[in-house]
Formats: C-alpha cells, sequence, structure tokens
C-alpha cells in the first residue's frame, strides 16, 4: 500500500527576541504570515523572512515554515 502525502498549506513564522523575563530568560514571540503560496521554495521563504523581520521593532531570532501535509492512499 502506498502512501500519497500531499501539501495543503504553508506559514511562515518569524521569531523575535522580545525582553527578558525577571529570571533572565529570554521571551521570544512568532509573527504567523498564514496563506503562503504551496510552491513557494525554501530560498524564497528565507528571503520574505528575512525582509520581515528587518522591520520588526525587536531582533528577529529565527525564520520558520510550518507546513500541513495530507496523507491519503494511493488509489491503484
Amino acid at each position: 500500500m502506498a502512501i500519497k502525502k500531499e501539501i495543503k498549506s504553508v506559514e511562515l513564522l518569524v521569531s523575535a527576541n522580545v525582553g527578558i523575563n525577571a529570571n533572565g530568560v529570554p521571551l521570544k514571540k512568532d509573527f504567523a504570515f498564514k496563506n503562503i503560496n504551496t510552491q513557494a521554495t525554501s530560498d524564497m521563504l528565507y528571503k520574505h523572512g528575512t525582509v520581515l523581520g528587518s522591520m520588526m521593532k525587536h531582533a528577529k531570532s529565527g525564520i520558520y515554515v510550518r507546513e500541513k501535509h495530507l496523507l491519503s492512499e494511493e488509489k491503484a
């Protein structure tokens, strides 16, 4: 039995350092950008994440991608 994996949605997350708590632990916040084209390449996503991160008030700490896939049995 073969399983088919189909991408359904992509979300770009830009993480930022927004401060430090009372114990000295860095506080991070993710800013999510939804409805990203499922055909976007890693290079495109990184470029856009970098641009979005540069416009933030706080320092960017990372760029992440969240993908949602549908798994189903392949029909013969």
